[in-house]
C-alpha cells in the first residue's frame, strides 16, 4: 500500500551529493518492467503517494506518479517515437493534409459528396434500401 509519512523525522545533510555513475540515487526511481513497476506502486514497502517513477522499456521513457494509497499510477509524460515532439506533430499534420487531399473533403457550400465520401454515401443508401426491403418482406410474411 502506498502511503506517505508527512510527519517523518528529517535530517539536514550539510553536503551536496554528487552522482558517481549515470544511475538513479533512489533504487526505486527507475524501472525496466511495467509489471514490476505496478507491483512496487501497489505494495512496495517504500512506495509513497506522490512518488515519481520512471519506466524505461521498448525504446521509450515514461514517467508515472503514485496517485493514491491503493498505488494507482497516473502517466505524467513519455517521449515520442523520434524524441522531437514538434517534428512529430508537423509530420502528422502533413500526413493528415495528404489524406484529406486523397480522400476528398466537402468544400464550403458543397452539398454533393465526392471521392470516398460519395462511395460511403452510395453504400449507405444501398444498405438503407436493403433494410427497408427486408422490413417490407418481413411485414408481408407476418401478415400472411
Amino acid at each position: 500500500m502506498a502511503v506517505i509519512m508527512n510527519d517523518a523525522a528529517y535530517m539536514g545533510f550539510p553536503l551536496s551529493i554528487k552522482r558517481g555513475n549515470p544511475a538513479p540515487v533512489d533504487t526505486t526511481a527507475v524501472w525496466y518492467n511495467k509489471a514490476e513497476l505496478e507491483t512496487y506502486a501497489k505494495s512496495g514497502a517504500t512506495a509513497y503517494v506522490g512518488q515519481i517513477l520512471t519506466l524505461v522499456a521498448d525504446n521509450k521513457c515514461e514517467a508515472y506518479m503514485i496517485s493514491n494509497e491503493v498505488g494507482t499510477l497516473v502517466k505524467l509524460a513519455s517521449t515520442t517515437a523520434s524524441g522531437d515532439l514538434a517534428s512529430d506533430v508537423s509530420t502528422l499534420q502533413g500526413q493528415v493534409a495528404s489524406l484529406i487531399e486523397k480522400v476528398g473533403s466537402a468544400t464550403q457550400g458543397e452539398t454533393a459528396a465526392t471521392g470516398l465520401y460519395a462511395l460511403i454515401e452510395a453504400a449507405q443508401k444501398q444498405a438503407d434500401k436493403g433494410v427497408a426491403d427486408a422490413k417490407i418482406a418481413d411485414d408481408k410474411a407476418v401478415a400472411a
